[in-house]
């Protein structure tokens, strides 16, 4: 069928790459880097945001100011260090959450930390894999090139 005349078909086209990693692949991703707390409980410890920036650190060193997130219990300042993440980090790397998915990361909900743990691997091993990066030839710091940011390899 035809759109009728005036009218733009949309059609939703899921972009997102069909590589999937495994729960286990996902847990020694996420303990390549070292964190400045040691982890026990991984819906725990990242629901405040600090060790989600720390990992971006590690992959894409210079998408992340450490400084600007504090450690913290109360779900108010939780939110407010995934909010800074949501509007810096993530939105450079092409990834945006909603609030839902904001509140339920700081609720402690493993299954989404997981998935916004797989969708953030996901990026970050599009904007590392990517033609502008040569792994031959690091990038010092952040340059962005076409809109796509190019992080050191480690």
């Amino acid at each position: 069928l035809r759109p009728a005349a005036g009218r733009t078909e949309r059609r939703v086209v899921d972009t997102r790459r069909a590589h999937r990693i495994t729960p286990q692949q996902l847990r020694d991703w996420v303990d390549e880097p070292v964190y400045s707390r040691t982890r026990r409980n991984l819906a725990r410890d990242f629901s405040d945001g600090v060790l989600v920036a720390e990992l971006i650190d590690h992959f894409c060193p210079h998408l992340v100011d450490l400084p600007q997130y504090r450690t913290c219990n109360a779900t108010a300042g939780k939110i407010d260090n995934w909010n800074t993440l949501n509007r810096n980090a993530l939105r450079k790397l092409g990834l945006q959450l909603s609030r839902a998915e904001i509140i339920a990361v700081t609720g402690q909900k493993l299954p989404a930390l997981e998935k916004v743990l797989m969708l953030l691997h996901e990026k970050i091993s599009e904007v590392r894999g990517s033609a502008l990066h040569s792994a031959a030839m690091p990038c010092s710091g952040r340059t962005v090139i076409a809109r796509t940011v190019c992080c050191h390899a480690s």
